[in-house]
């Protein structure tokens, strides 16, 4: 028993040492959380005070989604779109056209859909007194209806009945033109350094005419920030890794599970080997 106390705290110290060493999980921007889904991310971005326009741009189109803060209201939008459309130009219609069939899916009658790329923008986010324009595009995951069902889009389509988008954040961008590296951008740089430090995997150059810092979390999920004075712009991008491999692993396991229920009941034949 004495033995075994002393492995359990040797491994608690060991779990609490790599958490201080390397800091805990990158999250993306401000409240979002890599769990969001569309509706979740359109009513966090909406409430961020001062926000003056918010977009979802399907492919080259965009529509106008401020204000919108609920699930119901972005599937309103998004069947409005799609019902207008139909039969001709259709903003959606990649996802009519790649169809993910799921007929081994525990809900008989849905559908999945493959989804075309789908971009939320807003303006102005403000950091350090620096305007930035957010951009967070949404990529598919089966996994999703597997775990959290309920935060899949659904769509309406008189020809082809309900699909489900099952939309998850693929990564988070900011972005903002610089004039120069002056005090503001000087105490970004600050903010950064002070809140990322604590991850042990880290790159940085930091010189007068530009700054280049990135850090990765033990799932590997990364954030990164890039300014260049020559370039007149800064970038800060957090990406998406641990919870894409997560739902994968999710969808995965229920593929094998349901094959094995699949086929309980039936005749071994290890006898005849």
């Amino acid at each position: 028993m004495k033995k075994f106390c002393i492995v359990f705290f040797v491994g608690l110290f060991l779990i609490t040492f790599m958490d201080v060493a390397y800091g805990k999980d990158i999250k993306p921007f401000g409240d979002l959380t890599w769990q969001d889904g569309l509706a979740e991310v359109l009513s966090k971005i909406n409430n961020i005070e001062g926000i003056e326009k918010v977009n979802l741009k399907i492919g080259m189109d965009k529509i106008n989604v401020k204000g919108i803060t609920t699930k119901d209201d972005i599937e309103k939008e998004l069947n409005a779109v799609s019902k207008a459309t139909e039969g001709g130009f259709d903003k959606v219609a990649i996802l009519a056209d790649h169809q993910l069939s799921l007929e081994n899916y525990k809900e008989i009658g849905k559908k999945v859909l493959r989804s075309g790329p789908f971009v939320v923008e807003a303006f102005p986010i403000m950091v350090a007194n620096i305007p930035f324009t957010i951009y967070i595009p949404f990529t598919n995951s089966i996994g999703l209806m597997v775990q959290s069902p309920e935060k899949a889009i659904m769509l309406k389509r008189s020809k082809h009945g309900s699909y489900y988008l099952p939309l998850i954040i693929d990564s988070v961008t900011l972005t903002c033109k610089l004039a120069s590296l002056d005090k503001d951008f000087v105490k970004l740089k600050e903010i950064i350094k002070k809140k990322y430090e604590k991850f042990g995997s880290k790159h940085c150059i930091d010189d007068k005419d530009s700054f280049s810092f990135k850090v990765k979390d033990k799932k590997g999920t990364t954030f990164k920030m890039v300014a260049s004075i020559y370039a007149k712009r800064c970038t800060i991008v957090y990406n998406n890794t641990a919870y894409k491999k997560r739902l994968k692993e999710i969808y995965n396991n229920y593929l094998s599970e349901f094959k094995k229920e699949s086929h309980k009941g039936k005749k071994d034949m290890s006898s005849g080997l």
